[in-house]
């Protein structure tokens, strides 16, 4: 049975978490472009670091969503992950574009960010795994 409050607490993580770093982004941005009214060579740096900044954003938010679920979620914690990632991706997804068109990019913001999220959950297991094994000794 999936667990409401597993789901709803790794959601209003991932999104709080996105929102955050959506509001670092756009203060990056804006040092960005009065860089670059100083210095116009760093024009051709700003595709590559603003990827570089979404990618890790992305890794952040969804990482640390998994980890929540599978710390909340007692039984199916994939199943959790799974349906968390794509609820916020998702709402990111809607969020962003005028309308209901799917790009080969937002496909792969789907599955990366079900990747991530995926990750997180294996980051919790393995950690949780040694604690168990130090209470035994």
């Amino acid at each position: 049975m999936i667990s409401i409050k597993a789901l709803l607490i790794s959601v209003t993580a991932m999104i709080f978490l996105g929102l955050t770093f959506e509001l670092i982004f756009l203060f990056i941005d804006i040092g960005y472009n009065i860089l670059m009214k100083s210095y116009p060579v760093t024009k051709s740096v700003r595709q590559p670091l603003y990827y570089l900044l979404i990618f890790s954003g992305l890794f952040i938010v969804m990482f640390t969503g998994g980890f929540l679920t599978s710390m909340y979620a007692k039984r199916y914690v994939i199943a959790h992950s799974v349906v968390a990632a794509t609820i916020v991706c998702g709402i990111a997804l809607y969020a962003t574009s005028s309308g209901y068109d799917f790009t080969l990019l937002s496909v792969l913001f789907i599955i990366i960010g079900i990747a991530f999220t995926l990750y997180g959950n294996v980051v919790y297991k393995r950690n949780n795994e040694e604690r168990s094994a130090e209470d035994i000794r």
